[in-house]
C-alpha cells in the first residue's frame, strides 16, 4: 500500500503480485492490484482483477467503487450505475459518494448529486474532489457565489490543484 500511496506502481504490482499468491482469496488485494493496473494505463488487466475479486465477494464496497469509477471514465455509465447500485452506500468511501454524485449530475439530477458530494465532503473535508462537485452543481443551479466560495474552499485545501483553478477562472 505504501508503494501504490507513492506512485511506485511497479513495487506495488510486484508485492501485491505476490501478496496474491500467498491470499488469492483476499478481495481487498485484487482491489489494490487493479487500481495499479488502471494507473499504469493497462485498463483489460484493471477490470479483469476487479472482476475478480467480485468473483470471490460480490459486494465489496471498494471493488464496486473502483470498477464504477473505472466504468464512469470509459463512458460506460450504465455499467457505473449497477456497479454503485450494488454497493452499499453506508460502507461506502467518500470516493464512492464522488462517483455516486458524478453519475447523478451526468444524468441531471442535481438535488441527488449535491447530497452524495455533501456526503462525501462530511465524510472527508480534505478531499477536494467532493467540493468541485458541490461547486459544479451550484453554478449548474445558478448559484454562481456558491460555486465560487466552495471553490475557493477547494483552493484553500490544495492551491495546486489545476481543476479548481480552471473553474475558477471560468468565473
Amino acid at each position: 500500500m505504501a508503494a501504490l500511496k507513492e506512485g511506485d506502481l511497479a513495487t506495488a504490482q510486484d508485492l501485491l503480485t505476490k501478496a496474491l499468491r500467498l491470499g488469492p482469496n483476499l478481495p481487498d488485494l485484487h482491489s489494490n492490484l487493479g487500481i495499479v493496473f488502471w494507473r499504469q494505463g493497462d485498463i483489460d488487466s484493471a477490470l479483469a482483477t476487479f472482476r475478480r475479486g467480485l468473483e470471490l465477494d460480490p459486494h465489496r464496497t471498494a471493488l464496486l467503487h473502483n470498477l464504477a469509477a473505472l466504468d464512469l471514465q470509459l463512458g460506460r455509465e450504465a455499467e457505473a450505475r449497477a456497479a454503485l447500485e450494488a454497493a452499499s452506500v453506508d460502507q461506502g468511501s467518500p470516493h464512492f459518494l464522488v462517483v455516486r454524485g458524478d453519475l447523478e449530475y451526468a444524468a441531471g439530477d442535481l438535488k441527488s448529486a449535491l447530497r452524495s458530494y455533501k456526503k462525501a465532503h462530511s465524510r472527508d473535508g480534505s478531499l477536494v474532489s467532493p467540493l468541485v462537485g458541490i461547486a459544479r452543481v451550484e453554478r449548474s443551479l445558478g448559484r454562481t457565489d456558491a460555486a465560487r466560495k466552495t471553490l475557493e474552499k477547494a483552493r484553500r485545501l490544495n492551491p495546486d490543484d489545476e481543476q479548481v483553478r480552471e473553474l475558477l477562472r471560468s468565473f
